[in-house]
């Protein structure tokens, strides 16, 4: 074929050539690049293997990210190397005037445009997605200080700001609703006041002019009327927040509802901060719950004799709840009665009891204003026949019989539980969406006991139907003798291995699949005692066992008190801080925030050991 000149006067023949030789040296270049790309991040990822301290779901990220860089620089070789043939290929032809051969380079080359603009575009991606890694991983260690971790934590250190955590919180109260009730306000007003007074009494900050830079933070709450957690029938989304501070020092949050701005409110005054107690880079946090139950079994009754006259001081339920809010666990069983004791007053009931119905109440709601779900527990079959029996009127099985329960074959005794269970209902647990009656250690005596008893669960059961409310069982006379309730208001609470089942998660798998919903109340490691050690709590895994299909009907898990010889200050010194590690796992996940860290640990105990009781000051949301 002819060859007539090219640009600039240049035959086309020798432009050809030129741009034939370019293209080899451009194609040895990146084919060469590639291959030292390859080798580097083969290098780092045997360096990331042989780290220590990053958790598994970090781990997993980043294997991800590492293959998508394998693939995109294997591509971008493969295209090299065809090009440097192509190359080739177009100088033989340009030489030798072939004109197929020129074709073939010129629709091939099309073709490898097209991927290279592709591969820009993956470039640019790839660019800003490893810019984000660095976010996180430069957040690590800084991010640790929150406790519970949450889900998703960027800091920007390309980025500077300052803004002083120890001035007095103005909240810009916003909502999606066209009403902002007032009771919301102050439970979130409150919330902030609450975490911002805990800031300051543990963290010395220096002296501030904050007329000059004030800690103005805007809240957006989606659903100002959800003011309550009923873990029975809510999602985790509805304590899901978003925390943005941006380059501007601007700080805003979002939260799904009410309960969700107070959860963020503790996550706020956890954000890492300067010696001098500023905030110094912009930061985005974005959480919520793995589990809708996160809860603490407090028992009242056997960790002091009842009997005797004493009583478990009121204070350290307050202080409790004070601490539940601290690390965002949302639901205080109260375990009431006992063998030993009853720990409030009934109508018509002539008992030592300790709490009146009007502490009782102040109690549940203090727990609501702090996002807390009181829990309230009557062991209505066993653990009963001590107290009931002083009752002359109420019929109970003699200790050598069947020790500590009312007798079922007594239309006075199930009257009597009747009675006991509606005036919980609807005098004195009004705001409680779950009642437990306990179920647990139960012998089957009387005539008709499965009759019996089946008969009186689902007649409570319906009471607090009635009343809007569900009901929380142990899982013994459901896995152990048979009994059958009604799962669409009853939860069920496996303690233990029960006879029958291979290992705690069947009995766990085999509620599931009778039709009842689950949280895990496991004793071995989630019971605390003198021997229990923070590192087993942190380490177990609610879900272990538990089959992939049944794992949607779990809700979540507590952590159990009922160790009896433990005098009152021990509580609080043995209790917490090892109640954290349970909130974390039921909170961020199992293992989500790494395996056991010791010096994080340490910093969240001396934080929970000085938390101030607020009860003092305490303001009641209306």
């Amino acid at each position: 074929m002819g060859l007539n000149p090219c640009c600039f006067g240049i035959p086309l023949q020798t432009g050809c050539k030129i741009i034939a030789v370019l293209q080899i040296i451009a194609s040895v270049l990146i084919l060469l690049s590639s291959i030292l790309g390859l080798i580097a991040i083969g290098i780092k990822s045997t360096e990331d293997k042989n780290s220590n301290g990053d958790d598994n779901a970090k781990e997993t990220d980043k294997i991800s990210d590492d293959t998508v860089v394998i693939v995109v620089l294997s591509l971008i070789l493969t295209c090299s190397l065809i090009g440097l043939i192509l190359s080739v290929v177009l100088y033989r032809g340009a030489k030798n005037k072939k004109r197929k051969k020129l074709l073939a380079w010129l629709w091939i080359s099309l073709i490898l445009l097209v991927v290279m603009v592709v591969k820009f575009i993956v470039d640019c991606i790839y660019v800003k997605i490893g810019h984000a890694l660095e976010l996180v991983q430069s957040a690590g260690l800084s991010a640790s200080t929150i406790w519970p971790q949450p889900k998703h934590v960027s800091i920007d250190t390309s980025n500077s700001i300052s803004i002083p955590l120890s001035c007095d919180v103005n909240l810009l109260l916003n909502s999606l609703r066209r009403t902002f009730p007032s009771k919301a306000k102050c439970m979130i007003t409150q919330a902030f006041e609450r975490a911002s007074k805990n800031f300051k009494s543990q963290v010395p900050s220096p002296s501030y002019n904050c007329a000059v830079n004030p800690l103005n933070i805007n809240l957006l709450v989606t659903n100002p009327s959800y003011q309550s957690v009923n873990p029975s029938k809510d999602s985790v989304s509805q304590e899901s927040y978003k925390i943005t501070i941006n380059p501007q020092s601007e700080i805003f949050i979002e939260a799904a509802t009410t309960i969700a701005a107070l959860r963020a409110a503790w996550t706020f005054f956890q954000i890492p901060t300067n010696p001098s107690r500023f905030i110094q880079h912009p930061i985005s946090i974005r959480d919520e719950p793995t589990f809708i139950y996160r809860a603490i079994m407090m028992d009242t009754t056997r960790s002091i004799s009842v009997t005797e006259g004493q009583r478990h001081p009121i204070i350290r339920l307050y202080e409790m709840i004070d601490r539940m809010e601290v690390v965002k666990m949302n639901i205080l069983h109260w375990h009431l009665t006992d063998t030993d004791g009853l720990s409030f007053q009934v109508d018509n009931v002539n008992v030592t009891s300790p709490y009146s119905v009007d502490e009782i109440k102040k109690v549940v709601q203090y727990g609501l204003d702090h996002g807390i779900t009181v829990l309230p527990e009557v062991d209505i079959m066993g653990h009963s026949g001590t107290v009931w029996g002083r009752q002359t009127n109420i019929p109970s099985f003699a200790p050598w019989d069947c020790p500590y329960q009312f007798n079922l074959d007594s239309p006075q005794a199930t009257q009597f539980i009747t009675n006991l269970f509606k005036n919980m209902t609807t005098k004195i647990f009004t705001n409680c969406p779950i009642l437990a009656t306990g179920q647990d250690e139960v012998a089957p005596c009387g005539n008709n006991y499965v009759r019996d008893a089946t008969a009186l669960q689902n007649k409570l059961g319906q009471i607090a139907k009635n009343a809007g409310k569900r009901v929380l069982v142990w899982g013994d006379t459901i896995l152990e003798q048979g009994l059958i309730f009604d799962s669409r208001i009853t939860l069920v609470a496996p303690w233990r291995e029960y006879e029958g089942c291979n290992g705690y998660a069947e009995g766990v798998n085999k509620l599931v699949e009778r039709g009842y919903k689950v949280v895990v109340y496991n004793q071995n490691p989630w019971y605390i005692g003198r021997e229990t050690t923070a590192e087993g709590l942190y380490s177990y895994n609610p879900l272990d066992g538990v089959q992939p299909s049944n794992v949607g009907a779990v809700l979540g898990g507590a952590v159990s008190l009922w160790e009896p010889s433990l005098r009152d200050l021990e509580h609080g010194s043995i209790f917490w801080p090892m109640s954290a590690a349970v909130g974390e796992v039921l909170w961020s996940g199992s293992r989500q925030g790494g395996e056991f860290n010791e010096e994080r640990y340490d910093k969240i105990s001396t934080f929970l050991r000085n938390v101030p009781a607020s009860v003092v000051s305490m303001v009641i949301c209306k």
